[in-house]
């Protein structure tokens, strides 16, 4: 992730304990940059979080739901308008990597509990149809797991 002086790097709140962490390694690897802590409407931001982030910005909603599409939108909407240099998720979910396409950032990036920044490469059609088939993939290998319970003979 090349450092420019004057980025602006969007940073997306996941549960999870290592959010300050990552605020502190963005913080680290992007001294220059402006850092903008992205949170849950009514998250209680701590002293250490507040003080690693330039700006702290609150989501409309405090859990967002695919089923809730206009909400989603109003979402992908204010990032994209936000124009951050670098967006950062919390995690390589198949959902934050979408929210991190959509995000209208030209670099993006997940920051696992390692520590490390892992380079978001995909586009959302891609993210989408990777996602499509590990599902498919998970739902045949259940069914043939359960075939196989269901229709191996036991001995006794």
């Amino acid at each position: 992730m090349n450092d420019r002086a004057g980025d602006t790097i969007g940073v997306f709140y996941s549960l999870g304990p290592h959010f300050a962490a990552t605020l502190g390694r963005l913080r680290e690897l992007h001294p220059d940059a402006r850092i903008v802590a992205i949170v849950p409407h009514g998250f209680p931001i701590a002293g250490e979080e507040n003080s690693l982030a330039d700006e702290v910005v609150e989501t409309e909603l405090a859990h967002y739901s695919s089923r809730d599409v206009a909400a989603c939108l109003r979402l992908i909407s204010r990032l994209r308008g936000a124009r951050y240099d670098l967006f950062v998720v919390m995690f390589a979910s198949a959902r934050l990597g979408l929210l991190a396409s959509l995000s209208g950032s030209r670099r993006r990036a997940c920051a696992p509990p390692q520590g490390t920044l892992i380079p978001l490469e995909s586009g959302p059609l891609r993210t989408l149809a990777s996602e499509a088939l590990r599902r498919v993939t998970g739902a045949l290998v259940f069914a043939g797991l359960h075939a196989m319970t269901r229709l191996t003979r036991i001995r006794t």
